[in-house]
């Protein structure tokens, strides 16, 4: 109710909708260090959080007026179809595309990994609003990723190698790339190979996995993965 409509008698009605929604998903990494393509994390700190705040819903900005006498039709008074409160599909989850690491449980009886309706501000009367729902957890082990999101390796204490001779010495034969990741606990490589002719615009995993034909070849040789501290090509 304005102060004109209180003032002179005028009908008025208003109308709001009010929809609040943030979410935040964060990785941190207490160290990283690059090997080409390749990016080793160690203790990721993993954020997430949602933040729903929805008030109001659809309104028609209208008021009907009934007819004062048998010859006159109701009078309808309003704003212009474009000035409508209308809700979207951010109520209904139809805007949810947010991808979190850890997703929420569809039935929160069954959540266990997020605390849930957490308030985190107060308006001007003191009342807690914009509830939420967090999410914080620390992974002590680490992490080889490509750049391209297509490997990732979750190991204890790893070390990767990144060796690329596809554009020099292109009289080689051998010319390609080679992608070497060891694991820290027991030593062993998952080594794989990319010939200078192979296309990897869908991502590093489109090179050739040669971990099975490296170990016969250390065999043959008479070593083990344990022999192999640092990779090279020829």
């Amino acid at each position: 109710m304005s102060v004109a409509s209180e003032s002179y008698g005028y009908a008025s009605k208003c109308c709001k909708s009010h929809e609040f929604l943030r979410r935040a998903c964060t990785v941190t990494p207490s160290s990283s260090k690059w090997v080409g393509d390749l990016l080793i994390t160690t203790d990721k700190m993993v954020k997430q959080s949602e933040v729903n705040d929805i008030r109001g819903g659809d309104c028609d900005t209208e008021i009907v007026f009934s007819k004062q006498h048998s010859s006159c039709s109701d009078i309808k008074s309003e704003l212009p179809s474009q000035f409508k409160v209308e809700s979207t599909d951010i109520r209904t989850g139809g805007a949810n595309t947010f991808e979190y690491l850890i997703p929420k449980a569809e039935d929160q009886e069954d959540e266990v990994n997020w605390e849930l309706d957490i308030y985190q501000s107060t308006n001007d009367c003191g009342t807690l609003m914009d509830g939420g729902d967090a999410y914080q957890n620390l992974e002590v082990i680490d992490s080889v990723t490509s750049l391209c999101g297509t490997i990732e390796r979750h190991l204890y204490n790893p070390s990767a190698h990144y060796l690329d001779n596809r554009k020099s010495y292109s009289e080689d034969p051998d010319n390609g790339l080679l992608v070497a990741i060891r694991n820290g606990i027991n030593g062993a490589w998952e080594v794989r190979y990319s010939p200078v002719e192979r296309i990897l615009t869908e991502g590093l995993v489109m090179s050739d996995d040669v971990t099975a034909a490296f170990t016969t070849a250390l065999s043959a040789l008479g070593m083990t993965h344990e022999d192999v501290f640092e990779f090279g090509m020829i």
